[in-house]
């Protein structure tokens, strides 16, 4: 026998007054919500208006679902709407989904606090800033003394990748070897790494994109592939799993020694706010020290066009890549460091 969706009782009121009530009920007989039916006569009445609310949505249900269900149920990887995403080559992040479900939480709970005027400390949280400290980027002296460093070859090629490539965090750790074509002297940039939950996925933004090698990178890359134990995919791999990317937090840590052998300090580290990522800062500017249109260095960089370079949009076409490799060589030498 199917169990009704609603139960109706009675209670006393303040002046022994008989005030009807529906207690609506799930599919296992769990209560939902319960209604006071102050206008119902008696208990046949109750329940023809109990009926009236459930047809007009007083529960949610999978064809009226509840408005906070409903986004936190669309705020999941295997929504409907992130699954189509994913088929149209956009990924959804883990880390993009869990701060959307997270801003939704913070809404709930400030309405939740209105509604039952409760004090609400959220305002008290401090607000984020909203025009962050700039990212700072060394300098031409400091990159050189920087490639010269003694360091482990897996995290001086991660450095080189950024400063000189312009590649991103992500798509360092995702780099494999089947994306280097040592004959033409380019990467082909497809593939990001953020988190092992993720997996191999298109970079950010999906900007795949081809970039010249500078001779000094070359140089690095054939010291990794002979390192024991390196991977056969992944290009700077982790020296426990061959089989998966290094860690970010094994580069983070390397960077940082590095950045001490050249005279840089934890204190001016932090002063500068000099971190792996300012290197991808570092290569525009070397990039337009050589002498590239604003145009091919958005490209080379994967950053998202200006509506006006739209029509640039399918810049590695017109890339020269000899000509960019040999600029960016160039704004390394002394010559240029002295202009």
């Amino acid at each position: 026998m199917a169990r009704s969706p609603f139960s109706i009782f009675s209670r006393k009121g303040p002046k022994g007054k008989i005030i009807l009530y529906a207690r609506f009920l799930d599919s296992s007989g769990k209560p939902i919500k319960t209604v006071t039916l102050r206008d119902a006569r008696t208990r046949t009445h109750a329940a023809r208006l109990a009926q009236e609310m459930l047809a007009n949505g007083i529960i949610s249900s999978r064809q009226n679902p509840n408005a906070l269900e409903y986004l936190y149920d669309f705020w999941r990887a295997d929504s409907d709407y992130a699954k189509g995403r994913a088929l149209r080559g956009h990924t959804l992040s883990d880390w993009y989904i869990r701060n959307q479900r997270d801003a939704l939480r913070l809404h709930a709970a400030s309405h939740f606090c209105r509604l039952h005027r409760l004090a609400n400390t959220l305002p008290s949280i401090e607000k984020v800033r909203e025009h962050p400290k700039e990212r700072g980027i060394l300098t031409i002296d400091e990159l050189k003394a920087l490639l010269a460093v003694n360091e482990s070859p897996r995290v001086r090629a991660a450095v080189y990748l950024a400063a000189l490539c312009g590649l991103r965090l992500g798509e360092i750790r995702g780099l494999q070897w089947d994306d280097i074509d040592e004959a033409k002297g380019i990467i082909t940039i497809c593939h990001n790494f953020v988190s092992n939950g993720e997996g191999l996925k298109r970079p950010k933004w999906e900007s795949d994109r081809i970039v010249p090698i500078p001779a000094p990178v070359l140089e690095i890359l054939h010291i990794v592939r002979g390192l024991p134990g390196s991977s056969p995919s992944y290009v700077v791999f982790n020296e426990d799993r061959p089989d998966a990317p290094i860690e970010q937090n094994t580069l983070a840590r390397g960077f940082r020694r590095m950045l001490i052998k050249i005279g840089i300090t934890k204190e001016a580290r932090e002063t500068r706010n000099l971190c792996m990522h300012g290197l991808r800062h570092l290569f525009v500017t070397l990039s337009r020290s050589a002498g590239l249109p604003d145009y091919v260095v958005m490209r080379l960089a994967g950053h998202r066009s200006p509506e006006m370079m739209e029509r640039y949009s399918h810049g590695e076409k017109i890339v020269d890549f000899q000509a960019a490799r040999i600029g960016i060589e160039a704004a390394l030498s002394p010559k240029a460091a002295s202009k």
